[in-house]
């Protein structure tokens, strides 16, 4: 009896010195045979957890013990939707002894039969024994997150997953139980882009950052006052292209179409939403192109926008976010503002200028359930303005989201 643990209940049955036995880490009935020449129990899995099912297979399975008494009971015609079944309803015996929350419970089933089962069959992992949870499951992050899954959620089912790993291992179902599912990691632009909780900069704020970095331009001198001339640049970019910071970070010479009128054309290679294409109005690739120019730098098609002038490396992220935390900080914005709320800023005057959603999803590689989400507001008050044929919000005007009235009809 190792490893199926200790007896929870016994089931007389009409053969002699044969019972239906349900096991603490056993998911199924057991049979238990007893030999008394032998003075031996001899097992057999009936592969169900429903005892009238397991008693109707008990002729069966005791006839084949007759015929071969030392052969085991076979654990490896298992499929991976019987073994979740099983799973789930061990933790449902759990939630009725109150061991744990019923939610708890049912967060199990939810994530086990929409995503893992779901996963197994659309990419063909059915058997249990064929299933090698170390390289088989290792793309089930990506997969949830392509479906348009939110992280959090992603994070919990693959926790949940492993759970599910250890108890087939602790079962002896598999012989490995290591499962080697790695979460991406989320930055704090995608968490707060998934969360609607980026903030935009006011107007006046967007001008309190700009004369902040333009002081320290002047007053910095050699290297210094480079390298604030080049965090003014990406800041600018960040408020003009409305790209996420890791994005603009990776833009590399190659990648950008400059025109004489001021239009920009960018390539964005890295993007967590795909490779596409942003188009915008700016003058900084031409003030930084010269600048790489003065400092007599080479420049080629892969060198990132991003370079110190005297080792000519690409500065790390960090260097970057810091600088810029640096201009919060100074300006009193430190605490509750970050370098995504640019972003967020560029959409808001978008669609205060009465750029479109879908046009507007397709250039920053966003979806337009996400801007219709977060930016109604903004929508419903330029809409109005547009109706009402001028650009000044009337003060008696109430703007909000549209409320569902119910008429009851008089009878």
């Amino acid at each position: 009896m190792a490893g199926r643990g200790r007896q929870l209940k016994k089931v007389a049955t009409p053969f002699p010195s044969v019972d239906l036995i349900l096991f603490e880490n056993r998911p199924h009935w057991w049979i238990r045979i007893w030999n008394k020449e032998r003075r031996q129990s001899f097992f057999r899995s009936t592969e169900t957890v429903d005892e009238q099912k397991a008693m109707a297979l008990l002729p069966e399975l005791y006839q084949q013990y007759l015929q071969d008494p030392e052969a085991n009971s076979k654990e490896d015609t298992h499929t991976v939707p019987e073994l979740i079944d099983a799973f789930i309803a061990h933790h449902e015996a759990r939630v009725q002894r109150r061991e744990i929350e019923f939610k708890t419970w049912d967060a199990k089933k939810c994530s086990l039969k929409t995503g893992m089962l779901r996963y197994i069959v659309e990419f063909g992992y059915l058997r249990a024994k064929e299933l090698n949870l170390k390289k088989d499951v290792s793309h089930y992050p990506g997969w949830r997150i392509s479906l348009g899954y939110k992280h959090s959620r992603v994070k919990l089912e693959v926790k949940i997953i492993k759970e599910f790993a250890n108890w087939l291992f602790k079962n002896g179902y598999i012989k490995d139980g290591t499962c080697n599912i790695q979460v991406p990691r989320q930055t704090h632009e995608a968490r707060e882009e998934e969360d609607g909780s980026a903030k935009s900069f006011t107007e006046e704020q967007v001008t309190l950052i700009r004369e902040e970095l333009e002081r320290l331009v002047e007053v910095s001198e050699g290297s210094e006052e480079t390298k604030w001339f080049q965090i003014l640049c990406y800041y600018e970019l960040m408020l003009e292209a409305g790209t996420r910071t890791d994005e603009l970070y990776h833009w590399e010479w190659r990648d950008i179409k400059m025109k004489p009128s001021g239009e920009v054309l960018v390539d964005v290679r890295k993007s967590k939403t795909g490779r596409r294409n942003t188009i915008f109005m700016s003058e900084v690739p031409h003030k930084l192109r010269n600048l790489y120019k003065s400092k007599n730098i080479e420049l080629k098609s892969t060198t990132s926008l991003w370079i110190d002038v005297g080792t000519q490396k690409q500065w790390s992220k960090q260097f970057i976010s810091g600088r810029f935390r640096r201009i919060l900080t100074a300006v009193g914005l430190g605490l509750d503002y970050r370098m995504y709320c640019c972003r967020s800023t560029h959409i808001t005057r978008s669609l205060k200028r009465g750029v479109g959603t879908f046009l507007l999803s397709k250039n920053l590689g966003t979806s337009e359930l996400m801007i219709t989400r977060y930016y109604e507001d903004i929508q419903i008050e330029h809409e109005a303005m547009a109706l009402l044929g001028t650009g000044v919000k009337k003060p008696d005007l109430i703007l909000s989201k549209p409320v569902k009235e119910v008429f009851v009809p008089l009878v």
